[in-house]
């Protein structure tokens, strides 16, 4: 059973998707037992969505055989966001989340412990992750 959830946002754009999909995959390839990802594509609302051609990251969002799971594009902000990004957001005490930034949550299973990184690279979100699990490996 994994010992930690991460939960992401990632911005629907233009950029190379397949890039941002198998950095994250990449990620739970070195904690394949211990770590569960969980991805929530989502629309910038700054961006006019009609007049991007973003067909890549519609295409990796769907991609079948992935060893992260990637939901549907989802709303994150507000009171019609998807239920996890609401837990996020009590959690976060009223800070608003920085929709232009890559969000990382690490959450345990029970969900009484969390974490939230902003733009971090791979190498700093394994280094985060590899010490939560250390950390949270002793509570079981």
């Amino acid at each position: 059973m994994p010992l930690a959830k991460t939960c992401s946002n990632a911005k629907e754009s233009a950029v190379p998707a397949s890039l941002l999909f198998d950095s994250i995959e990449h990620l739970k390839s070195v904690f394949p037992y211990s770590l569960e990802i969980v991805v929530f594509p989502f629309e910038h609302p700054s961006v006019n969505y009609s007049d991007k051609h973003c067909e890549d990251f519609e295409k990796e969002t769907k991609k079948r055989g992935r060893t992260i799971h990637v939901m549907e594009t989802s709303i994150i902000t507000g009171p019609d966001a998807h239920p996890m990004f609401k837990l996020i957001n009590e959690a976060m005490a009223g800070d608003d989340l920085n929709l232009n930034s890559t969000a990382f949550f690490i959450l345990n299973l029970d969900l009484k412990a969390f974490e939230m990184h902003y733009g971090k690279s791979l190498v700093d979100l394994r280094d985060i992750v590899r010490e939560w699990v250390k950390k949270h490996d002793k509570e079981l």
